[in-house]
């Protein structure tokens, strides 16, 4: 006899015995429940009730690529009932990376839960979110338990991304080439973000903002017929339009320079994206 069988068995009989002896014990059933379920209004009480705390997202935030960060969790026993073969469902897909046990395995360096969680105890797991490259990630971590009659999950949802990451196309220098003085050359650079969060709060950096002849197009960022906002999806592009209007001879340059927010620092921006800039009037 399996030791679920055996929980089974148990519950089943004290139930009997408080059916024979003409009391009433909580929660027991009413009727055998069908194999492989178990319908919780007709056993309300008397079962082991796992439950994460404070809650079944656990949410990462922004990491760097190649940071490692960990999340301790608390799992309680909210039932009267010891909760048996906590363990990681092995029926279910295991935890993927960019998610892991600290350390490799349940539950986690530094963790304490065991096997068994005894009514009103609590315990600890150690999760690790480690990203090798940029993107947006969501993982499952399926968790289960036999709460006295059968197996019940404890499903953990895990998310985590990585900051943007801005570039400007184009590299490593724009040259406008050779324009006759008071004739202006018109560009088009693009922008991408290739990180896993949206960029917010773009704009150029007003701190070394572009000097004639370098501009753009109309007079101020993104340039007219420039597609660029204050904010830039994880994954999507848009273009700035640059005009080099010389207005005497000579090579002239300067670095174009923009300032956002990575999704790490909420409120300023903390990340610029640059790319050098240079033309010749004759």
């Amino acid at each position: 006899m399996s030791r679920l069988e055996r929980n089974r068995l148990r519950t089943f009989t004290a139930c009997a015995a408080s059916a024979l002896a003409l009391t009433f014990l909580p929660g027991c059933f009413t009727a055998k429940p069908e194999s492989g379920t178990l319908d919780l209004t007709e056993v309300p009480e008397n079962v082991a009730v796992l439950l994460p705390v404070p809650g079944t997202s656990i949410d990462f935030g922004v990491r760097p690529v190649a940071s490692s960060t960990d999340v301790t969790w608390t799992i309680a026993n909210a039932g009267p009932w010891p909760a048996t073969e906590f363990e990681e469902d092995p029926d279910q897909p295991a935890l993927a990376a960019p998610f892991s046990f600290k350390g490799g395995a349940f539950p986690g360096t530094g963790g304490t839960c065991t096997t068994t969680i005894e009514p009103e105890a609590t315990c600890t797991i150690v999760l690790t979110y480690a990203p090798a490259e940029a993107g947006s990630f969501t993982g499952s971590l399926p968790l289960r338990y036999v709460n006295g009659v059968v197996h019940a999950p404890v499903p953990l949802t895990l998310t985590g991304s990585t900051p943007a990451s801005l570039a400007l196309s184009d590299g490593p220098l724009l040259d406008f080439g050779a324009s006759a003085v008071g004739v202006p050359v018109d560009r088009l650079l693009t922008l991408t973000n290739s990180g896993g969060t949206s960029a917010t709060l773009l704009a150029e950096a007003g701190a070394d903002a572009l000097a004639a002849p370098f501009g753009f197009g109309g007079g101020a960022f993104p340039g007219t017929g420039g597609s660029c906002g204050a904010t830039l999806a994880a994954g999507n592009s848009c273009t700035l339009a640059l005009r080099f209007a010389p207005a005497g001879l000579g090579p002239f340059t300067d670095i174009l320079t923009l300032e956002y927010q990575d999704g790490q620092t909420l409120g300023v921006a903390n990340a610029t994206a640059a790319r050098d800039l240079q033309g010749t009037g004759e």
